[in-house]
């Protein structure tokens, strides 16, 4: 028992190091396919985890070209739309979910039946006008959205850009930064510290000279008093003041 707690707190203790070095720019399409030849699909660049897959044979394909038209990635499917019931039953839609590494190259994502067209969709996921847009991220437009920015995407490179997306511990970039903030507060704390110690000291010598000059008054007076009496001379009290 304590073996497996000590193995699941190291786990977590080592999981965001794991995380960060798995993050990579991943293309996550999400498709509808209809039974009668229609499809639909989202799609959005981020930072995970490329999908790993056996390519099956089938009359369906996605595919996704350069600008040129070249194959950058495929992938058949054999689409049975049928629903997993007991007994089984037929289905009106299939459901696609596929998370791609993400090259700058990929210009356009398709999806065939049968080499013919469904849907087509350019991967235009930047449009480079300064501001960053509800479809953009560090990833797919790195111009409008710096990693410092929030876009629910985490960039986990240290790139000098702490990326609040990020959680703790695994942006360097945030680690350093956290670290050099608290390396000024220590040093702002030890200045102020040593100011307040230097005004300590100043104000108690300035108290300690005013209490000498004080003692010295006060001894003039009296020797000043002894000096007026042996002389004869009559000595008016010091008149007492009421506060």
């Amino acid at each position: 028992m304590k073996k497996t707690i000590t193995l699941a707190m190291a786990a977590l203790l080592l999981a965001p190091f794991v995380i960060a070095e798995a993050l990579t720019p991943v293309l996550e399409a999400d498709i509808t396919v209809f039974r009668y030849d229609t499809a639909a699909m989202e799609l959005k660049v981020g930072n995970g985890r490329a999908a790993a897959y056996n390519n099956e044979s089938g009359d369906y394909r996605l595919a996704i070209t350069d600008s040129a038209g070249n194959i950058v990635w495929s992938r058949d499917y054999d689409l049975k739309f049928v629903e997993l019931t007991n007994p089984p039953s037929s289905s009106e839609y299939e459901m696609i979910t596929e998370k791609i590494a993400y090259d700058s190259r990929m210009y356009e994502l398709a999806f065939y039946h049968d080499s013919m067209p469904l849907i087509r969709r350019y991967l235009d996921f930047c449009d480079a006008n300064t501001a960053c847009d509800r479809k953009e991220n560090a990833v797919s437009c790195p111009m409008d959205c710096p990693a410092s920015d929030k876009d629910n995407v985490c960039i986990n490179s240290a790139d000098g850009l702490c990326d609040p997306d990020c959680m703790k511990g695994i942006d360097p970039d945030c680690t350093a930064l956290a670290k050099k903030k608290m390396n000024l507060t220590i040093v702002s704390i030890v200045i102020i510290a040593a100011i307040l110690l230097i005004l300590a000291c100043i104000l108690g010598a300035k108290h300690r000279e005013l209490k000498r000059l004080a003692k010295k008054a006060k001894e003039r007076y009296h020797k000043a008093i002894s000096e007026l009496k042996e002389m004869g001379k009559p000595v008016k009290k010091k008149p007492h003041r009421n506060l």
